[in-house]
């Protein structure tokens, strides 16, 4: 019989990065070159909004704001319908939360620390991406494709000049 292994996924640090990079060019400019792979992120639906973030910030230098809404508009045709839906649902929460959050910022209020957590955020899930990528080969006796996996990351974070999407694949 087999187990299966659950844990409760903590989702807040991710819907943060997804409310930042949504609202801040700024934020934007210093995330967007650490999300080339954004199969580290946890939740379902982050990567497409990643990827429509990124497209949008490529074209306009700008975080798309509410135009998120649009975009996905725009996409809504290419999603099942119910999971379109469920997208909907969590932008419009995404939404509600920037407003939120919005209201309980104070004067002294920087972009810089969501960058700090952002950062810190995206290392701990390469790294949670890495170790989940050789549990499962070491799982399955491939061994020598951990070793390799687990010796390009640790030649990746010595030189820090690749990006670790070419790493992780």
């Amino acid at each position: 019989m087999t187990r299966v292994k659950r844990r409760k996924i903590e989702v807040e640090e991710e819907r943060r990065l997804l409310r930042n990079l949504i609202t801040s060019a700024e934020f934007c400019n210093e995330m967007l070159p650490l999300l080339s792979n954004p199969k580290i992120l946890q939740m379902e639906y982050s990567g497409l909004i990643v990827r429509w973030v990124k497209e949008y910030y490529d074209q306009h230098k700008k975080a798309p704001n509410v135009y998120i809404q649009d975009i996905f508009r725009q996409n809504k045709q290419k999603i099942n319908s119910s999971e379109a839906e469920l997208l909907e649902a969590f932008l419009t929460g995404l939404s509600e939360e920037y407003a939120e959050k919005e209201a309980e910022k104070g004067p002294n209020w920087q972009i810089e620390g969501e960058i700090v957590a952002g950062r810190a955020y995206l290392e701990e899930r390469k790294v949670r991406f890495l170790a989940s990528n050789v549990d499962r080969l070491i799982e399955r006796g491939k061994f020598t494709a951990a070793d390799k996996l687990l010796k390009r990351y640790a030649e990746q974070t010595t030189t820090e000049q690749k990006p670790y999407h070419q790493i992780l694949r």
